[in-house]
């Protein structure tokens, strides 16, 4: 089957402008898992998986777009986020996961696009920092309007934090677990921050051992 992105834009009051415009990531039929993030001067940035991971912008509020770049052109990328603050800078997280015979292995990438979507950063970064590890998983995001980039993850059943001050170009040279129990089975994560350096994050924690017997599960939210 084919799977087409479409985007339109409403404004608060609810008025519909424009009509409904096709998005082109690649020039491949199946175009999956959107994602999209502006500011407030009217600066798009959009990403989805084609049989790669592609990156498109808008910089007059989505009237014209950008041709796609490839931000990543491995096949395996699930989890998909994006960010963008006031300065031009969008950021872009994934989860690449593989087998390798029976071995299932996972990890989470970073690459940021600057200069309003014109300049996308050399990469992608893995942000796990256990290099023989590759279990990092549920990747979630966020930015600030100070150059300031949070990534957390499920990293050996504890939630970790990876982060940038410098608008995605360094980040931490070892990773920071904050969760303070074994989370096992954990769904639903969530992050946000705001302007002045603090992150807020949440997720779903199931302390049933068996996860294939949902009317038994038994759930925290932290």
């Amino acid at each position: 089957s084919s799977n087409f992105v479409y985007f339109k834009a409403v404004s608060g009051s609810g008025q519909v402008l424009g009509a409904t415009e096709r998005l082109y990531f690649a020039p491949a039929i199946n175009t999956i898992a959107p994602k999209i993030s502006s500011d407030d001067n009217g600066n798009l940035y959009a990403l989805a998986k084609t049989s790669s991971l592609d990156f498109i912008y808008s910089n007059n509020s989505g009237s014209t777009w950008s041709g796609y770049v490839v931000v990543d052109s491995g096949t395996d990328q699930k989890d998909l986020q994006i960010s963008s603050d006031a300065d031009g800078n969008a950021y872009i997280v994934w989860k690449d996961e593989w087998y390798q015979g029976n071995d299932f292995f996972s990890t989470v990438y970073f690459r940021g696009v600057h200069e309003y979507g014109a300049v996308l950063q050399e990469g992608p970064v893995r942000l796990e920092t256990n290099p023989y590890a590759y279990n990092a998983t549920y990747p979630t995001l966020a930015s600030d309007d100070n150059g300031n980039v949070f990534v957390t993850y499920l990293r050996n059943q504890l939630m970790h934090i990876n982060y940038s001050l410098d608008e995605g170009y360094t980040w931490l040279n070892e990773d920071i677990p904050f969760s303070d129990a074994v989370m096992g089975f954990v769904h639903n994560p969530d992050t946000v921050c705001d302007n002045n350096g603090h992150v807020y994050s949440v997720w779903r924690h199931n302390r049933d051992d068996n996860p294939e017997t949902p009317a038994d599960h038994e759930y925290d939210i932290y």
